[in-house]
């Protein structure tokens, strides 16, 4: 055990009452011997803290109270943490299974400042981390990686933590400045590390629009202009990409449509 680096689990939470449990059982059933649980919940009025209590000897630290925000809450559970890792695993998301700490941990190299694997959603869908030898471009396209399947070095806050002026993508300004500008190390896994509730902020209306917004926003605080040009060509160029893939899906189920309708009359008349 001694061996093991600690790793602390952070969940935030506000009026979660009906999916914080599934949570917390995701990660106080781990096999991994070396977990510190932190919980900040924002002051909850719906039996989150009912819930919450239920499991307290199982919790390292917990706090209800108003916060100032999603990063704020995160910024809060860092300053409780002292763990070599930090994971955050938000009121409704889970490990992937109960070896997924073990099997991670037992297998990779400690000394990586930033370590993250694919989170998989609720529908289906699956977010893949930026690979472990990305480029500018990789980074311009925005996403970097999921922080419920993320493993971050604590000392990495101590330079600086999460933007709290920022809605959707403070943890992408943390990776890029520490990462990226700063020349951190980090290893991209091809392994599911968690399960995610797509009801997320990332995944609200608007949020997309937000995203472009603040990441435009970093860049232009770090990056020269000559660069940032590249950046809005890109995003561009993924905008159409995006808007010629949902032309084709559309017109693939109209064509399926009256393939449907034209068996379906012949059918008929068998």
């Amino acid at each position: 055990m001694n061996d093991l680096p600690l790793i602390s689990v952070i969940t935030i939470s506000y009026n979660e009452v009906s999916t914080i449990e599934k949570t917390i059982l995701s990660i106080i059933n781990q096999t991994y011997p070396n977990i510190e649980y932190i919980i900040i919940d924002g002051g909850s009025k719906d039996g989150t803290i009912d819930v919450i209590n239920k499991y307290a000897n199982k919790i390292d630290y917990w706090v209800s109270e108003p916060d100032k925000g999603i990063y704020n809450a995160m910024n809060k559970g860092i300053n409780k943490a002292s763990g070599k890792y930090l994971n955050f695993m938000n009121a409704g998301d889970c490990f992937y299974s109960e070896q997924s700490l073990a099997n991670l941990f037992n297998e990779i190299n400690s000394d990586i400042d930033y370590i993250a694997g694919i989170a998989i959603y609720s529908n289906g869908s699956l977010w893949r981390p930026v690979k472990s030898n990305f480029s500018f471009v990789d980074i311009f396209k925005g996403g970097v990686a999921n922080h419920q399947a993320s493993f971050i070095k604590r000392d990495l806050f101590d330079r600086g933590k999460y933007d709290e002026s920022l809605q959707i993508i403070s943890d992408e300004k943390f990776f890029f400045e520490r990462i990226l500008m700063e020349g951190g190390t980090y290893l991209a896994l091809d392994c599911i590390i968690s399960k995610c509730d797509v009801a997320g902020i990332s995944n609200q209306p608007n949020a997309g629009k937000i995203a472009m917004r603040e990441r435009k926003e970093i860049f232009s605080l770090n990056i020269p202009q000559r660069i940032l040009v590249d950046y809005e060509r890109l995003t561009r160029e993924n905008m159409l990409v995006k808007t010629s893939k949902r032309i084709v899906r559309a017109m693939a189920r109209i064509i399926n449509y009256f393939i449907y309708i034209k068996c379906s009359c012949k059918a008929l008349f068998l």
